[in-house]
């Protein structure tokens, strides 16, 4: 065999053992999805790799990425981009319900809860509804305060406007209430005078919310928890109250919630899961200190207080790691 042959091989052999070192590096990164960089979960999800990334590093390098939000980050897992991320409830179980063979817990499962989001309903003073009775609407006038607390049935029909992430949210309490409702996607310039109702799912107080009271065009309005009723399919739902500034004043109204979870890329062989059980370890281990910690996001005290009152998901979860 002649020399130069031998130093191709060699070199071939060198370019491989680079290509190999180069996609191991890129598969040990353990992506946790978030949202923008501005928002609550970006915050948390960084929060996570401060106290977590030592505790996962045998299996990967952890690192907190931007994403567009709930869909972007659900649909990242089930398509390997991301190996975790964190996704609203609602989200989840209307995928789960619309596309049972992509989203199901043999593709992602529960690393934690956390925190609660609050539904929040704002309705035009002196709206006009779509084909129904005005009687009731008429509340909304100018004139009357505090606004009557309303179901969600007596959205039935109507246009409803969102944008974002907070459009599947509204998809998902159409579906699962059968609303019937016309959703429409408020462009940025629309935002602030959509006349119409206005849905906005997020953690609160959200300043987008806040600016549509400070208009004096719209009402945030109680919506009634009880009345939705006991469908196991919508269980995921609960009550909530949130506080907002309303001609100078503080004024809390009672809504509905729904929970963030953190949420990672499940595999049929479990020893691909093991990274996974040891994050959700390390988040459970870590949930006080999380509350606690001057430098973290505030949203971790709801996601403690839940979890020490048994507010559970029914979503499958992840084992947590053998010591």
């Amino acid at each position: 065999m002649s020399k130069g042959t031998d130093l191709m091989r060699n070199a071939l052999f060198a370019l491989a053992m680079v290509a190999g070192t180069t996609s191991f590096a890129q598969a040990s990164e353990i992506t946790l999805s978030s949202g923008g960089p501005t928002g609550n979960y970006f915050k948390m999800a960084n929060d996570i790799v401060s106290y977590c990334a030592k505790p996962v590093s045998k299996h990967g390098s952890l690192v907190a990425v931007n994403s567009e939000g709930s869909v972007d980050n659900l649909m990242g897992m089930l398509h390997k981009k991301y190996r975790a991320g964190i996704v609203q409830e609602d989200v989840l179980y209307f995928y789960a319900n619309t596309m049972p063979n992509q989203v199901s817990d043999n593709h992602v499962k529960v690393i934690s809860e956390l925190h609660q989001e609050a539904v929040h309903l704002l309705i035009p003073r002196d709206y006009k509804p779509k084909s129904q009775d005005g009687g009731f609407w008429s509340l909304f006038s100018k004139k009357r305060e505090p606004s009557p607390v309303i179901s969600l049935d007596m959205l039935k029909g109507q246009q409803v406007g969102s944008w974002g992430g907070s459009m599947v949210s509204a998809q998902a309490l159409n579906h699962f209430f059968d609303l019937s409702i016309e959703l429409v996607e408020l462009k940025v310039d629309k935002r602030l005078d959509p006349q119409m109702p206005v849905i906005i799912v997020g953690g609160h107080p959200f300043q987008p919310v806040q600016d549509l009271i400070n208009t004096s065009k719209y009402r945030l309005v109680s919506i009634d928890y009880e009345a939705l009723g006991k469908d196991p399919r919508t269980s995921f739902y609960s009550d909530a109250s949130v506080t907002y500034l309303m001609s100078g004043s503080p004024v809390s109204v009672s809504t509905i919630g729904v929970r963030a979870l953190l949420l990672g890329a499940n595999f049929r062989n479990p020893d691909k899961n093991v990274a996974m059980s040891k994050l959700a370890s390390c988040v459970s281990k870590n949930m006080m200190d999380l509350s606690d910690d001057a430098e973290t996001s505030p949203a971790w005290r709801s996601a403690l207080d839940l979890i020490e009152a048994e507010k559970r998901t029914g979503w499958e979860y992840f084992p947590l790691a053998k010591k």
